[in-house]
């Protein structure tokens, strides 16, 4: 890598950036019951970012050795690049993160086999006629950064995910249930997802009516990290940049309730997204996006931050052989006061919505979510009854953030994004009846 460097300098580029990046990934899968596919991968790429005649060039190699080749190709793609005027990293201090467990690196093919094989059981003990279905993954990471301005560092990062669930059909009932963990260490815990997933299975083999209106309804974590979609794109500092961003003005500005706080957290404890640099060099941490209902910062790489003239947050990422883009790290929502169960016994008719397919779906800066509820319970006098099906669910987020959240749960989950069960005031249901 620093040869890679030199080159670059010989070559007349002002500035050089390389990244260098190995995973190693194991997972373990089950399909209808059995064991379908065990395999190991390994990949790696190196990259390398130049600045030439003050603009941007990008080539990326698998060949770590001909890194001769390499420097040739960014610097050949520089006299077609955007002109910039952000600077690659120079030396800063990196927190101290917790993302790499040795246990992870050495867990044995055998055990992974061995907890395949009981959340499969589990499921199967519950319902024979269900296909389990069942996923046991594991990764290591091994990244580098190195930049002509002075920053090098490394890191380490361990991924451990389980993912259990299944199909079930009776009649003209067709039933899809799932749940998963994930986490940098072993703290994924496989009877306590079978236990999540069976007790899905045990309140939806019942559909229970429901009339198209406005209900009350509650999100559970799973369900509202799929309705963040227009959040997570209006905090994008591309799309503020752009002007596409209805919150671009808004720094300040209310755009929630006062009660509703959600940061974006790259140094959370055991997160897989957690790391103590992002994909350009710049420091993780942990960034206010909403506190106390005010909007304060948006997701930026380098780019994106020199031009809207704020500081980098961290967020830079890079999908194998493509230049850095921004995207969340952990996502996290404070907790309520509210507790679950006294949410769900306060509601006299309504649903809990804990999957859903195509929110998606639409313009994510108008803030419309519109999705079919692919798992979703009934609400009777305080009570779960069973399943609704064949139902559409409606909100406008921005809406919702404003002035339609009711309650949020103390209770948390860790999904990718630490979220709350969250009540919603009002929101629309719409069914084929």
């Amino acid at each position: 890598m620093e040869r890679i460097i030199e080159l670059a300098t010989k070559r007349g580029c002002e500035a050089a950036e390389v990244y260098f990046s190995s995973v190693v990934r194991t997972p373990v899968e089950y399909e209808f019951g059995r064991l379908k596919q065990i395999q190991t991968v390994e990949n790696s790429v190196i990259a390398l970012r130049v600045i030439k005649d003050g603009k941007l060039g990008f080539a990326t190699s698998t060949k770590q050795e001909d890194y001769e080749t390499l420097v040739e190709n960014a610097v050949a793609t520089a006299q077609f690049g955007t002109k910039i005027e952000f600077s690659f990293a120079a030396p800063a201090a990196l927190p101290k993160v917790n993302c790499y467990d040795r246990a992870v690196a050495d867990l044995t093919l055998e055990r992974m086999v061995a907890t395949g094989n009981e959340m499969v059981e589990a499921i199967r003990s519950y319902e024979p006629k269900i296909n389990a279905m069942a996923q046991v993954n594991k990764a290591v990471a091994e990244v580098r950064a190195l930049t002509s301005l002075g920053f090098d560092a490394n890191c380490r990062a361990s991924e451990y995910a389980l993912m259990a669930g299944g199909e079930l059909v009776e009649g003209d009932n067709f039933l899809m249930c799932y749940d998963f963990e994930e986490a940098a260490n072993l703290t994924a815990d496989a009877r306590r997802l079978v236990a999540s997933v069976l007790d899905k299975f045990r309140r939806a083999r019942v559909n229970r009516p429901i009339a198209s209106g406005k209900f009350p309804v509650i999100l559970t974590p799973l369900g509202l990290e799929q309705c963040l979609g227009p959040l997570v794109a209006s905090i994008n500092g591309s799309a503020v940049e752009k002007g596409f961003s209805p919150w671009k003005d808004k720094i300040g500005e209310a755009v929630a309730a006062s009660d509703i706080s959600i940061y974006d957290d790259g140094t959370y404890d055991w997160s897989t997204a957690t790391a103590p640099f992002d994909a350009e060099g710049t420091p993780r941490r942990r960034t206010p996006i909403i506190e106390n209902g005010i909007l304060r910062n948006f997701l930026l790489d380098r780019r994106t931050a020199h031009a809207l003239k704020r500081a980098p947050t961290g967020n830079a990422v890079r999908g194998g052989d493509t230049p850095p883009t921004i995207a969340p790290t952990t996502l996290v929502m404070a907790p309520g006061n509210a507790e679950l169960a006294a949410m769900i016994k306060g509601i006299d008719e309504g649903v809990i919505i804990d999957q859903l397919m195509g929110a998606w779906a639409g313009n994510p800066y108008s803030g419309q979510i519109n999705g079919n509820i692919a798992l979703g319970y009934k609400i009777e006098r305080g009570e779960i009854t069973g399943r609704v099906k064949d139902c559409m669910f409606s909100i406008n987020l921005f809406d919702v953030l404003q002035r339609q959240i009711a309650a949020v749960s103390a209770e948390r989950q860790y999904r990718g994004a630490v979220l709350p069960w969250v009540l919603i005031d009002g929101a629309g249901i719409s069914t084929k009846s």
